[in-house]
């Protein structure tokens, strides 16, 4: 409101620019309009962007989500619209690039792209009209929903809850079929179908390793059956050297998930178990309420990519080399782990780890990974606050 600032303890303030609110020139307008006036309003339209995001932190710290300017389905000059320079969809895709550019440059604040959830929905099931006439709110129940669902991902991210460890099974997951029963010749993965479901499946496991996402194996199994396939199957693109832990046994999956938790030294609050058995997500709902789980039915494993994508669960708002290194660096703690075991005594085990501690203060380029871990460690974080790197700058450059 104009008259109060927004309470101290606000988190979020979510900012929602609908074109035809703010230019009815830009949104209904645009063919009557020649290019210094398309010019003009669009510098119009940014000077209020920055003064709103002004005003927004006059009143609070909090983050910012500005969600983007929707482009137009059926632009003002139809098929003509595409071909020209000046066209209605360009003009409101620069607006939409001037919002990220700014939002990048201030601090807290990110730009939420509204065309992605149009697409995912489309059209006719994203806006309802009636709505819109009566009460200037233009969205489905439908899109609602999955506007939340975008937003709680930049939430999720910001308040250090995304998680950290994927948990796979491999039959019916990794490849079609039962390795045990199919042999490795016989399960379904390539690049034809329809091992290719399983090969673009893999092809994001890849991709979730690469941004710092921890992969784990629960597969009741021989197991030589699956590290053979791992080893051997010329399609297969996840590697050993992927996989910071496995349980490939005939044990409980749910007992299987905690030990991976313990030797990793990760809580279950961080973990998503992928399967497709009715039977073991169940258990491992009921079991383990902490750990997430994705069900991935063969009734719908053509869509396991999407599935997996669509959870956004992993999603985070920084990448470090730390990120990059995350698996080696868990491989390296169940080592320790296993060294701890295997050593007589505490001062015996600290000094075969040959540590060293280096101190110094925070700058620039420790800031985003000192953020990153008040988010995703509880070990060493005794308050269990969560800070952004906006809240540890404002730390290292106050004097008290």
């Amino acid at each position: 409101g104009q008259n109060k600032s927004l309470n101290q303890e606000t988190d979020f303030v979510l900012v929602f620019s609908k074109l035809e609110t703010l230019s009815v020139a830009l949104s209904l307008d645009y063919v009557s309009l020649n290019p210094g006036e398309i010019k003009t309003e669009v510098e119009r339209l940014e000077e209020y962007i920055k003064s709103a995001v002004s005003g927004i932190r006059r009143q609070t710290k909090a983050a910012i989500l500005w969600h983007g300017f929707e482009l137009p389905v059926y632009p003002a000059f139809g098929i003509l619209d595409s071909q020209s320079q000046m066209s209605q969809y360009e003009t409101i895709n620069s607006l939409n690039d001037f919002l990220r550019t700014f939002l990048g440059s201030q601090d807290n604040s990110y730009y939420v792209d509204m065309n992605l959830c149009q697409a995912r929905l489309g059209i006719n099931r994203y806006y309802d009209n009636r709505f819109w006439h009566i009460g200037r709110a233009p969205y489905t129940r439908e899109a609602l929903c999955e506007i939340a669902s975008e937003d709680f991902k930049y939430i999720r991210a910001l308040k250090g809850k995304a998680k950290k460890c994927l948990v796979l099974d491999c039959d019916n997951i990794l490849w079609g079929g039962i390795v045990g029963e199919d042999g490795l010749a016989g399960i379904k993965l390539g690049q034809t179908y329809p091992g290719s479901i399983y090969y673009e499946f893999q092809k994001e496991l890849v991709n979730f390793y690469k941004r710092g996402v921890i992969l784990t194996l629960c597969s009741k199994n021989n197991e030589n059956d699956v590290w053979e396939v791992f080893r051997n199957h010329p399609a297969m693109l996840l590697k050993e050297e992927h996989i910071a832990a496995s349980k490939i046994n005939w044990q409980d999956k749910a007992v299987n998930i905690k030990q991976i938790s313990e030797e990793l030294n990760i809580g279950l609050d961080s973990m998503v178990f992928i399967d497709d058995s009715d039977f073991e997500v169940e258990l491992v709902r009921k079991t383990l309420p902490e750990v997430e789980v994705i069900h991935i039915p063969q009734t719908k494993i053509t869509e396991n990519r999407n599935m997996l994508l669509s959870c956004g669960l992993f999603d985070t708002l920084t990448y470090s080399v730390e990120d990059k290194n995350r698996t080696a660096m868990y491989k390296a703690q169940a080592a320790r782990k296993n060294l701890q075991v295997s050593t007589a005594d505490m001062k015996s085990y600290l000094k075969s780890l040959e540590m060293e501690v280096d101190i110094c203060f925070a700058d620039e380029f420790s800031i985003p990974r000192i953020a990153q871990l008040t988010q995703k460690t509880n070990q060493f974080n005794l308050t269990t606050k969560r800070y952004s790197e906006d809240d540890i700058k404002n730390f290292a450059e106050n004097d008290n």
